[in-house]
């Protein structure tokens, strides 16, 4: 009854802790967070000590403990939460690596020594601990240390991008794609791969070609429409 007592006490003193917030702070996002944390502290504080009252037949080294363990509980128990959302929910990284043999990607053959870049997919635990055995992977980009060929195309990199269907291709110098010049420049070109091999969407042209009796320059932007034979151009700057 005498600990009862004790603990309505100190719960009666509680507000005591909570300073006074003015109605200007209040009003605001900022004030009212405010409040609500000295508001939960001071209960808080009432709770802990309860518990140091409740916990009197206890050793004082053990009863300090156990009171600071219940005092700090929230934040070390919010602390392992985020510890086990970092270390076991998934995520991706970029993964780099150097083939040690021929790699076959949409159809064309990647020498040994070619660069691959993966996104990998899994936790950290995953990840590091067990070296990616349980992860997935994604085949995002690849370049060769020589020119590959892809249908009639000749390449040096491949590039895939998430949620779309186009390739972005490295070609190894200037080519003529289903007709049309186009220029390299890195990842320039967008390619289709189909039944029949490989097709041109879009690219820069390197040089003039006629186009239903117009003249498409050089340095345009040509792009198939959808899947058909007929294309659109974008003159240059």
């Amino acid at each position: 009854m005498r600990e009862a007592k004790k603990i309505t006490k100190a719960a009666s003193l509680a507000p005591i802790l909570y300073p006074l917030t003015g109605r200007a702070d209040v009003g605001s996002l900022g004030g009212l967070a405010l409040t609500a944390f000295w508001i939960a502290l001071a209960i808080w504080s009432g709770l802990t000590l309860g518990v140091f009252l409740l916990s009197h037949r206890l050793k004082v080294v053990l009863r300090i403990v156990v009171t600071t363990l219940f005092f700090f509980s929230p934040v070390l128990w919010g602390g392992m939460i985020l510890l086990r959302e970092e270390v076991f929910d998934e995520q991706t990284v970029q993964v780099k690596e150097t083939t040690q043999g021929p790699l076959k990607v949409a159809g064309a053959t990647f020498p040994a020594g070619s660069t691959v870049w993966y996104d990998q997919t899994g936790s950290v635990f995953d990840q590091h601990v067990l070296s990616g055995r349980h992860t997935r992977r994604a085949l995002r980009e690849i370049h060769s240390p020589q020119p590959v060929s892809w249908g009639d195309v000749r390449i040096t990199g491949l590039k895939f991008d998430e949620g779309s269907t186009a390739i972005d291709v490295d070609l190894d110098g200037d080519q003529v794609i289903d007709g049309w010049s186009c220029a390299v420049g890195g990842f320039g070109i967008d390619m289709g791969l189909t039944q029949d091999g490989p097709k041109l969407r879009s690219c820069w042209l390197s040089a003039p070609r006629q186009w239903h009796g117009r003249v498409v320059p050089a340095g345009a932007n040509v792009s198939r429409v959808g899947d058909t034979d007929d294309w659109d151009w974008i003159p240059p700057d």
